[in-house]
């Protein structure tokens, strides 16, 4: 990339720190970030329950 590129990353909730900070290591500067916010989330119990 060339110096002052932007980069869209999609991570998710789990993993948008681990990418932040994986970004930060290699020389990127972190600036903002848009989130998604849901109310409730499924759980993983209540996911493997619908596969089965």
């Amino acid at each position: 990339m060339k110096p002052g590129a932007f980069s869209f990353v999609f991570a998710g909730r789990r993993m948008a720190h681990r990418c932040i900070c994986a970004f930060e290591d290699n020389g990127f500067i972190f600036k903002d970030m848009i989130a998604w916010n849901k109310e409730k989330a499924a759980h993983k119990s209540a996911t493997d329950k619908l596969r089965f």
